[in-house]
């Protein structure tokens, strides 16, 4: 859990997660995964990936955590390592993601990782960022 916080808090990757504010607290993931075991929390030397269980079985949503400058296609090597045990082994279907429309770097990802877009889900978050919405299923991620 500690290299996830550390990477949450990693000052180009903080901006993209809703907090580009000032630092008045680090963000932490105890409260958020630690209640709900239907979450999964995976990591690798260079980064995590967070999946949050919804209300509809099978059906996670993604959260990536890279450190930049780790490399692209180690970065895409290990995230599809992380889906793979997602649809394998932690009973997923569907993972979606929301990335803020700024973030390019999640843009580029998603899309290298096989997701496809989904126009029609795209939204206004809380903050009052522009989200793009993306979804992957196993059948897709090995043809991105």
């Amino acid at each position: 859990m500690r290299e996830l916080n550390y990477l949450a808090n990693h000052p180009k990757i903080r901006p993209y997660i809703g907090f580009d504010g000032p630092v008045i607290a680090e963000i932490t993931f105890e409260k958020v995964l630690v209640p709900d075991v239907g979450n999964v929390a995976l990591m690798s030397d260079i980064g995590g990936m967070i999946f949050e269980k919804t209300a509809e079985e099978g059906i996670f949503e993604g959260h990536y955590f890279f450190i930049p400058g780790s490399g692209g296609l180690v970065v895409k090597r290990q995230a599809r390592a992380m889906l793979h045990e997602m649809f394998t082994a932690r009973g997923a279907r569907v993972i979606t993601s929301y990335p803020p429309r700024v973030n390019r770097a999640a843009h580029v990802m998603n899309v290298a990782l096989g997701c496809k877009r989904i126009p029609d889900g795209d939204y206004v978050d809380e903050g009052g960022r522009d989200c793009m919405t993306f979804e992957i299923r196993e059948t897709d991620l090995w043809a991105g």
